[in-house]
């Protein structure tokens, strides 16, 4: 069963201390994968708890877990290879099953290249057993969240039906997110879907929490002055790849301030590195290596400011010249797509962490980092990992200029926002596969270090 709109491991552990001074109920607006419901349960609120959200995926787990029915139908005129899942349609355990796993099924059910194909096919060839998994575990989630009710409702409309009672939400941090992400989940049910106004983390809805007659807590990953000028200063913070703020009107919360920092478990892989007694010349052959993450963190925490926000990464590479490690990249499963060209593209992975060692020799290894991000060797391998097409490397630069001077003229600048303290945040996205190995390096040697 995915584990879609979870809560941060850091928010979690603050929601924790939260329950000594929530009342007897508490409703969830925004449920997504019920994260919030689980860490209330798990660390012993006993009240009343009720859940709501609006997306398919949600609405069936969440019926199941409150011991509700809910009325769903398959579009086999739209996805007729689909037909043997019908035979899942029965009770609302088989229900809330078929749809958990449907979000992978359909995710492959494209067949855009061999990978996903193979998958289909395993999918197809396996159902039963993967349903029954899926069933057992749905339920120990159901023993765990005991679920008192589950609507799907509008958030907008719930917030308003409990005075007394507690909210907590924290709601979709970019406009229709999520409803691009279960887009293709949506069109293979037929379902009492709810009517439903778009909802961000912005001040809007912030306002309407604020106004709440009741204790109220809201988490958002894009804190920042028009928040606050409703709900006033966040009681605690949590530094990951986004920082995440919550804001509560709970006066106990206030008094008690708190940071949370991420921990990234790391270890040193012994590698030989590229140091300044090291000579790059044009014969010199770059590599990548999929490489484990706690290796990479190791490196990461030795060659990233201290200021970085440096949260986990799905996968990873040492990036080696002539044997010795000239620096590691980090990527992440883009969960929803980036305007590029005119265009929002689905096609992208986000790469969090494109780090070389320090040189002083030659300064301009990160850049490298770039050429060895977009070759086609990297490209097959995320591709394969991820059994989607990766056709743009995406990424965030953070600078008081209006471009960076890392990314430019190797990555397209595709978005710029500046913030209240003059930061500028830096979209950049570079073509996967436009270079093998052995090109990018002609190209950055050429550029960036040959004749200087």
């Amino acid at each position: 069963m995915p584990f879609v709109g979870t809560v941060h491991a850091g928010g979690r552990r603050v929601l924790a201390q939260t329950i000594p001074f929530l009342p007897d109920v508490c409703h969830v607006l925004c449920s997504g994968n019920f994260s919030i419901e689980a860490t209330l349960r798990l660390n012993g609120y006993n009240g009343t708890l009720t859940s709501s959200d609006i997306s398919l995926y949600t609405s069936a787990l969440g019926a199941y877990f409150a011991g509700d029915e809910m009325d769903l139908m398959l579009r086999l005129d739209l996805y007729p290879e689909l037909e043997p899942l019908a035979a899942y349609l029965g009770d609302m355990e088989s229900k809330a099953a078929l749809v958990a796993l449907a979000l992978d099924i359909i995710k492959v059910y494209p067949r855009k290249n061999l990978f996903q194909g193979r998958l289909y096919a395993h999918y197809m060839s396996t159902l039963d057993a993967k349903i029954e998994k899926t069933k057992e575990k749905l339920r120990k989630r159901k023993d765990t969240l005991r679920l008192d009710e589950y609507k799907a409702e509008d958030a907008w409309a719930r917030s308003v039906r409990f005075p007394g009672d507690a909210i907590l939400t924290f709601p979709p941090t970019v406009s229709g997110d999520y409803a691009r992400f279960y887009a293709d989940l949506e069109t293979l049910f037929e379902w009492p879907a709810p009517t439903f106004e778009p909802l961000t983390t912005g001040d809007a809805f912030a306002e309407r929490v604020a106004t709440h007659d009741g204790p109220w807590i809201f988490g958002t990953e894009k804190g920042g002055p028009e928040l606050e000028a409703h709900l006033g200063p966040p009681f605690a913070l949590a530094q990951t790849d986004t920082a995440i703020s919550l804001y509560s009107n709970i006066p106990q919360l206030a008094e008690m301030p708190r940071l949370i920092r991420r921990h990234l478990v790391s270890e040193d892989p012994h590698w030989p590195r590229l140091t300044s007694h090291d000579t790059i010349g044009p014969k010199s052959k770059l590599t990548v290596h999929v490489a484990r993450l706690t290796h990479l963190n190791y490196l990461r925490q030795l060659y990233t400011g201290v200021d970085a926000v440096q949260g986990p990464g799905d996968w990873g590479f040492a990036v080696a010249i002539d044997g010795k490690c000239a620096g590691l990249l980090i990527f992440k499963a883009s969960k929803f797509g980036m305007k590029i060209e005119g265009e929002v593209r689905d096609d992208t992975v986000y790469m969090l962490s494109d780090t070389p060692v320090t040189n002083e020799k030659y300064p301009r290894l990160s850049k490298l980092m770039l050429f060895a991000a977009m070759s086609k060797e990297v490209q097959h391998v995320l591709e394969a990992k991820s059994l989607e097409p990766v056709n743009w490397i995406v990424t965030t630069a953070f600078s008081k200029r209006p471009m960076s001077m890392k990314y430019r003229g190797v990555f397209k600048l595709v978005s710029r926002k500046e913030r209240a303290d003059g930061t500028n945040v830096l979209n950049y996205a570079g073509p996967a596969g436009s270079v093998t190995l052995k090109q990018g390096f002609r190209e950055w040697y050429r550029r960036f270090e040959e004749g200087k």
